[in-house]
């Protein structure tokens, strides 16, 4: 405010309200189980729409998505890398999360200078890769350790998947299906991804305030 022609003193009391969110997308509606979901990732700046006003929940998942959703939680550092991937470009919006990745080991390529940006993900591969990044900072398990999955299709569940899975389930961090299913090689989607983003943080938030 701009006052003029004051001639006595004023209190002016000023009074600050956090506004909810404005959700943007009309693909996303209270009713959807991953509402909430979708509304932190937002909130946080860990993923952005498709477009201005959709968020496309049951697109699939792709590569250099995840890619850029773990960068984001990183907080988006800045490392000196030389990649050798022939299908990631040097200005597009996911190089230099994959340049961090790769960087650190938490999503390898497939060889022969091949990413696969485009290509999508798998709900075990998306464990995978969220496990590597709880590694990352210094998580997981250690020594000799021991979980049951105890799910109809737990024999599904591939080898190199199964220690992420174990301990992604044991943390209430992995998105299990109707029918207590797993689903591990069905192909993950935006507002699964969402889901799985969301609890881990809210596992690591829930572990700061025991410490």
């Amino acid at each position: 405010y701009t006052l003029k022609n004051v001639r006595k003193n004023h209190t002016i009391e000023v009074v600050f309200e956090k506004i909810g969110w404005q959700n943007p997308y009309s693909d996303v509606t209270g009713a959807d189980w991953f509402y909430e979901d979708v509304q932190f990732v937002s909130e946080n700046g860990l993923m952005n729409g498709t477009s201005e006003d959709r968020f496309s929940p049951d697109d699939v998942l792709t590569r250099a998505m995840l890619v850029t959703t773990l960068w984001r939680l990183a907080g988006q550092p800045v490392v000196n890398y030389l990649m050798q991937f022939e299908d990631v470009p040097q200005d597009e919006w996911y190089t230099e999360a994959i340049r961090w990745a790769a960087s650190e080991g938490i999503v390898l390529g497939y060889g022969d200078g091949i990413f696969g940006t485009n290509d999508s993900i798998t709900r075990e591969q998306l464990a995978v890769i969220l496990y590597r990044y709880e590694q990352h900072l210094g998580g997981g398990f250690t020594g000799m350790w021991m979980f049951p999955l105890r799910y109809d299709d737990a024999e599904a569940v591939a080898d190199w998947a199964y220690e992420a899975i174990c301990w992604l389930t044991m943390k209430d961090v992995y998105v299990t299906h109707d029918g207590n299913l797993l689903d591990p090689g069905e192909k993950a989607t935006r507002a699964e991804t969402a889901a799985f983003l969301c609890r881990f943080c809210k596992h690591h938030e829930a572990q700061e305030a025991n410490h």
